[in-house]
């Protein structure tokens, strides 16, 4: 391939990009959106348990203080989704601590916030993995959708 064949298809390719910049920006914000929201879904991209072991007023016969809640989470990834924390070991499980909302006698408030903690920690580790997939994801809707476009304004006329 010779010098100046090799400059014009780098001249397509930048006006080619120039020209599409915003789709794939779009799509590739969707489908990094759509991943994202599929992850952090209980039941599609995780799974918790969290098993209280204990509860203890933080002031005797007054709940409004809150409950000092111990317990244990188990924490179950989607492979799918979470192919990172797949690779590195399946489940999580760890120990937690915290202190409950007022009159949260059953520690339902720290539960909660300890299960998507979990989820999140993990959701950071697997980032690269969702921009990947968001970026062949990316490339391979752009012919689809400007065959789309097209067909949507052949439609109107």
């Amino acid at each position: 391939m010779s010098g100046s064949t090799k400059v014009s298809k780098l001249r397509e390719l930048r006006f080619w990009l120039e020209e599409n910049v915003k789709k794939l920006l779009v799509i590739g914000f969707l489908s990094l959106a759509a991943l994202s929201l599929a992850a952090l879904t209980r039941g599609i991209g995780y799974e918790a348990t969290a098993n209280v072991t204990s509860v203890q007023i933080l002031y005797e016969g007054h709940p409004c203080l809150g409950y000092l809640v111990t317990g244990n989470l188990t924490c179950s990834f989607n492979p799918i989704l979470y192919p990172i924390t797949h690779v590195f070991g399946y489940e999580t499980n760890s120990m937690f601590t915290g202190k409950s909302e007022p009159y949260d006698s059953k520690g339902t408030s720290v539960t909660n916030t300890v299960e998507i903690s979990a989820a999140f920690q993990e959701f950071f580790k697997n980032v690269p993995y969702y921009l990947a997939v968001s970026l062949v994801a990316t490339f391979g809707l752009i012919k689809p959708v400007e065959r789309f476009k097209t067909a949507l304004s052949r439609a109107r006329t």
